[in-house]
């Protein structure tokens, strides 16, 4: 008989253990002040892998791609908290992995590498997040989302660096800004399906490093399942055009199935 109750004691053990770990297994966080994304010894437990769910890069922490990094199974998210901040360097293949800013302020640089996300998502109340692409590409699988609570920035910089969203499309909500900052010839235009510009939110252009004469810029291709432009700004009104010293006046409009900047002299 109390062969029988240890047997039973043991079993509950093991299975109480077992889902302790799986349970402990389901996040990790990068908690070192700044350090290398692939380094194991930078994360609670392990770099993200098999088995987790939720990846976090902690608060005013700092931590660099700077070698090809592949999330081998699928991780729900990757979370930039307050002050933290995520230097993309090199390729990052994470195309079922949302990534979150949904705390105060998360910043994300990316300079170079190819980059694959499921979605990304600017959220949280009175939040002050930054995307700034300036090298390399991005391509998201879903959406680009920005909530109407937050006073958040996608930036893209220069006339290499490459956006798509090749899923869903990109909804700016009513406090954030699409930031377009052209290099010397322009810029690479962002190819999405639909846009969605709701009331309150800003596009800017920046034209201060533009050398060229051309006149006529694709700055958004829209896809074969083009949708249309929605929101109450969708008319374009909520637009800042700066730095294009050589020219009078400038303005966007849709020109077929492509949202284009018209530069006049």
């Amino acid at each position: 008989m109390q062969t029988e109750h240890y047997f039973r004691f043991l079993v509950i053990g093991v299975c109480g253990a077992l889902v302790l770990s799986t349970n402990l297994s389901a996040q990790t966080t990068f908690s070192e002040m700044s350090g290398d994304f692939g380094s194991d010894r930078n994360w609670s437990n392990g770099v993200p892998g098999e088995g987790t769910g939720v990846a976090t890069i902690a608060d005013a922490r700092q931590a660099t791609i700077s070698s090809t990094f592949r999330f081998k199974k699928k991780i729900e998210k990757l979370v930039v908290e307050d002050r933290a901040f995520l230097e993309i360097k090199a390729n990052l293949d994470a195309k079922e992995t949302t990534l979150l800013m949904n705390r105060a302020s998360g910043t994300v640089n990316q300079t170079d590498g190819r980059v694959s996300l499921g979605s990304l998502d600017l959220i949280g109340d009175e939040t002050k997040h930054q995307y700034h692409l300036s090298g390399g590409s991005l391509t998201i699988e879903g959406n680009l989302f920005f909530s109407d609570s937050t006073h958040s920035t996608f930036k893209l910089s220069g006339d290499k660096a490459e956006l798509e969203v090749t899923g869903g499309g990109i909804t700016i909500g009513a406090k954030s800004t699409l930031e377009l900052e052209l290099g010397p010839s322009g810029i690479r235009a962002i190819t999405v399906n639909n846009l969605a510009i709701n009331k309150g939110s800003t596009i800017k252009i920046d034209g201060s490093k533009y050398t060229s004469s051309k006149r006529k810029i694709d700055l958004i291709t829209f896809g074969e399942e083009f949708g249309g432009v929605s929101g109450t700004a969708g008319k374009f009104d909520n637009v800042e055009i700066t730095g294009f010293d050589k020219f009078s006046s400038g303005s966007i409009e849709l020109d077929d199935n492509t949202l284009v900047l018209k530069l006049t002299k």
